[in-house]
């Protein structure tokens, strides 16, 4: 009876049409950064840099009328992508609410006018330093000129009275910059921006940059961490921004994710579907990570090629099911043991 019961839920599945949450989209894996922080620069000539199809791009057009939210970013710069624009086109098109994320370097004051005019909902521009030489030199960028941009952007949608995108700041925390965060709410509050996201890396890319990363090792680390970004929230309040955060716990892992993978999935530059972006980094043959203390092995989650077979064909698979069937009870799936997501924790 039970595997019964399972072939007749199997076929009602197949028969329903897909519905997303979100999609998130990796336009390009092009990296406009050397920050050390960066897998790219851990793994150096195994990343491999490519921009999406975009005849792999029109084959989720099937879902996209079915799909609430789509993630136009990934491991790169997707303004790096040549048909970046036509991508929004397309997913505005079918009413999806849709996002992104930049530094600004690719970007002019006519790319803000067709960001503007595109509807893009929202825009987020990752920051790893207050300062312009501090930026220079740990990501080879100018935080001046992301700056520029986003005063672009900002007077792009004052002359035509839009609100949208709403515009956020991401800005990397680590242990060498613990005390200049504190001057994140004026900074966002001179630029009009409303809200920023703090966090520490979720991707550790090798043991030497563990500290570095704000791994905490003992329950006290993280409560003195805690204690710290929320005394930012408080001084964000003042300055009438909004600060949130994520950190990682050292502490017992989740049962559940914060990925909805149930209900979204990742498609990569390379046209492969895996069910969020860690399980798809952009790198040639075998890479470690660090882990809890210790380097193991890179295992991708890939399910199959979205540039060789249809959607509902990748996402009904046997492999593809029997990985997602854990989270319907909030559970995890062992090909996520060395993943540190689910050790985050926010406020």
């Amino acid at each position: 009876m039970p595997g019964m019961l399972a072939s007749a839920w199997d076929r009602v599945c197949r028969l329903s049409p897909l519905y997303f949450d979100w999609i998130q989209v990796d336009p390009s894996t092009r990296v406009i950064t050397a920050s050390p922080l960066h897998p790219a620069a851990r793994y150096g000539n195994a990343w491999m840099g490519q921009d999406l199809p975009f005849s792999v791009f029109t084959r989720l057009e099937p879902v996209l009328e079915r799909t609430r939210n789509v993630f136009l970013h990934g491991w790169g710069d997707p303004f790096a992508n040549p048909s970046f624009f036509t991508m929004v086109r397309i997913c505005k098109e079918h009413r999806c609410t849709v996002s992104t994320a930049t530094r600004g370097r690719l970007l002019e004051a006519a790319d803000c006018d067709h960001i503007v005019a595109a509807g893009i909902d929202q825009i987020s521009f990752p920051i790893d330093a207050l300062d312009d030489a501090t930026s220079r030199e740990r990501t080879g960028f100018s935080l001046d000129q992301t700056v520029a941009v986003i005063r672009m952007l900002q007077e792009a949608k004052r002359r035509v009275n839009s609100s949208l995108p709403v515009i956020d700041v991401r800005y990397t925390l680590t242990r060498s910059r613990l005390d200049e965060v504190y001057g994140l709410p004026a900074f966002l509050e001179s630029l009009g921006i409303e809200s920023a996201i703090v966090t520490t890396p979720a991707f550790v890319p090798s043991a030497e940059m563990a500290d570095e990363c704000l791994v905490p090792r003992r329950p006290e680390q993280l409560r003195w961490l805690i204690s710290h970004l929320d005394r930012l929230f408080a001084r964000g309040l003042d300055h009438g921004v909004v600060i949130r955060y994520f950190v990682l716990s050292p502490g017992k892992k989740r049962l559940a994710c914060i990925e909805n993978v149930t209900e979204s999935l990742f498609l990569g530059a390379d046209g492969r579907i895996s069910p969020c972006a860690a399980g798809q980094l952009p790198v040639r043959g075998d890479v470690a990570q660090w882990y809890l203390g210790k380097e193991t092995s890179y295992q991708p989650i890939v399910f199959g090629s979205l540039a060789e077979s249809e959607l509902a064909e990748i996402w009904h698979s046997k492999a593809y099911r029997k990985f997602r069937q854990p989270f319907y009870w909030n559970r995890l799936s062992q090909r996520c043991e060395h993943c540190l997501t689910p050790f985050r924790v926010y406020g």
